[in-house]
């Protein structure tokens, strides 16, 4: 019994989401996921138990690559720290970026110089907020975050592994003119009514028109 007719699928349809980004480089995302971990401790029930950070998750998904980056289909795990460790307040800098990742998303915008939430709500910002951000598409850098060392449980120096991430927040709108340059999938920019650019640099060529202060 024939289940299915594989004539209109692509190789790279059936292996999106395999793998997760390993190389930097400025790519198309699409928010397939938010995921919100408010827990403070490992065993909620046992603050004795390892002490966690509050933060919101956004599975990224790569919408659109080029050569030399990782393909599309790729994932990124994207944390937004809202919390200190064991629900201790977290520093006025991590407020910031907080702030910074929701206007750089469009949940909040600026009136008259104030961050304010962008459905005329007030100022008052939750993390429930993020979950508005399922589905949007966004340019974003990535770059490569290199693994910090720290004293394990039993005394011993370990370090973290590298790590994948958007620095400072830096989240791009589809029609931003400062990342007009990036390539895109058109069919995804139709989706979001944006027009894709009729051409896009990539590689090297994508470095030198960006440069580095992105």
């Amino acid at each position: 019994m024939t289940i299915i007719n594989t004539s209109n699928y692509k190789i790279e349809d059936v292996n999106r989401g395999n793998s997760n980004v390993d190389k930097e480089g400025w790519y198309h995302f699409e928010v397939a996921k938010v995921i919100l971990k408010m827990d403070t401790h490992q065993d909620m029930n046992d603050p004795g138990s390892k002490q966690l950070s509050p933060h919101v998750v956004l599975l990224m998904e790569v919408l659109e690559s080029v050569n030399g980056q990782s393909p599309t289909g790729s994932r990124l795990w994207h944390q937004i720290y809202v919390g200190g460790k064991g629900g201790k307040a977290i520093s006025e800098g991590a407020r910031k970026m907080i702030v910074k990742a929701a206007l750089r998303t469009g949940l909040m915008k600026d009136v008259e110089g104030k961050p304010v939430k962008a459905d005329g709500t007030g100022t008052d910002f939750d993390t429930d907020d993020f979950l508005q951000l399922e589905s949007l598409q966004f340019i974003a850098q990535v770059k490569c975050q290199e693994g910090t060392e720290y004293i394990d449980a039993n005394g011993e120096k370990q370090t973290y592994e590298d790590r994948y991430a958007i620095p400072f927040q830096m989240f791009y709108h589809l029609d931003d003119p400062d990342v007009a340059k990036v390539p895109k999938n058109a069919e995804m920019c139709a989706h979001a009514g944006v027009a894709a650019p009729a051409e896009a640099a990539g590689g090297d060529a994508l470095d030198e028109i960006l440069g580095d202060d992105f």
